[in-house]
């Protein structure tokens, strides 16, 4: 990724970045240099295209990776029936923070349509990377959404006040840690 992104990225620039980038609790510092890079430090023009090469570099069969990493629509109807909730992410999976109000509201809209297909209520979201802005607050109230949830970790004490739509959660991973050390 760093060879690749030196063509594009002048390489002292690319060090600064990658030294300001923090240790991920559950990953080494390689994954963690390569989520940030793309969840949050490339511009999205760049972003597409290190994704778009490294999908053809090494997914040899996109449809089966797909396949095989997201829920389908099949599974989505099995989970609500098991009385599991959904909320919706925005579509590009890029910061709201980042967005402006037309293009956060687009995003959110879109969600709203993929889950209106399937005869789904949507009312909460939850935010990419935990990210939002003032304008994100504008939105889902307009849009009539409950709750927004972003990456701040913890339980939900019913005694407290707190603003629907910055909302804690549990991360799964620490979720499933915490059960596999009760074992």
């Amino acid at each position: 990724l760093i060879y690749f992104l030196s063509n594009f990225v002048k390489k002292k620039k690319l060090n600064h970045i990658i030294g300001k980038i923090q240790k991920r609790r559950f990953d080494d510092k390689n994954v963690s240099i390569i989520k940030s890079l793309f969840q949050n430090k490339l511009d999205d023009k760049l972003r597409k295209k290190a994704l778009n090469f490294f999908f053809k570099k090494f997914v040899k069969k996109e449809n089966i990776f797909h396949k095989n990493f997201y829920l389908n629509i099949n599974q989505i109807k099995q989970m609500i029936l098991g009385n599991m909730n959904f909320g919706c992410h925005g579509t590009s999976h890029v910061r709201f923070k980042e967005m402006s109000y037309l293009r956060q509201q687009k995003e959110i809209k879109k969600s709203i349509l993929f889950f209106n297909k399937l005869n789904l209520p949507i009312n909460v979201v939850c935010f990419p990377h935990g990210s939002y802005n003032r304008n994100s607050k504008v939105i889902l109230k307009k849009l009539k959404f409950r709750f927004g949830l972003t990456l701040k970790h913890g339980y939900i004490n019913l005694n407290k006040k707190y603003n629907p739509f910055l909302l804690p959660r549990i991360d799964a991973k620490i979720f499933f840690k915490s059960l596999k050390s009760l074992n």
